[in-house]
C-alpha cells in the first residue's frame, strides 16, 4: 500500500468539480487582461454568460467554469484559476493553478 505523500501529484487524478451558476454581471467584474510574467498574459473575456480565458502564446479560449465566486475550472485540463480582490468589488489579479504551480497574475487592464 502507498502512502498518499508518496505517489507523485501527476498520478492522482484531478479533484472532481461542480460548477456554479454566477450571473453575467459577476462575470463581468472579471474581463481584462492578466499579466503572469513577462510575455505571458492571460485575457479574460465575456461571450454570452460564460467566462473565456486565453493565453497570450497562442492557445485558442477555454470556459472558465465558476465552483465558487472567485474559482474556476477547466475542463479541458487540470488547470483551475483563483481570482484575487482589492477594494471592494474590484478584481486586482488571478492565480493560475497548472501543473502543480501557482502563476499569480496582476490585472493590467
Amino acid at each position: 500500500m502507498r502512502l498518499l505523500g508518496l505517489i507523485p501529484p501527476s498520478a492522482l487524478p484531478p479533484k472532481p468539480r461542480t460548477a456554479i451558476a454566477l450571473s453575467r454581471a459577476a462575470l463581468a467584474k472579471y474581463v481584462g487582461l492578466y499579466r503572469l510574467a513577462p510575455g505571458f498574459e492571460l485575457r479574460v473575456t465575456l461571450k454570452g454568460d460564460s467566462l473565456f480565458a486565453q493565453t497570450s502564446t497562442g492557445n485558442g479560449p477555454v470556459q472558465l467554469w465558476p465552483e465558487s465566486p472567485s474559482d474556476f475550472f477547466v475542463k479541458e485540463a487540470d488547470a483551475q484559476v483563483t481570482f484575487t480582490w482589492g477594494a471592494p468589488g474590484a478584481v486586482t489579479g488571478l492565480v493560475l493553478h497548472q501543473y502543480g504551480r501557482d502563476r499569480a497574475g496582476a490585472k493590467v487592464r
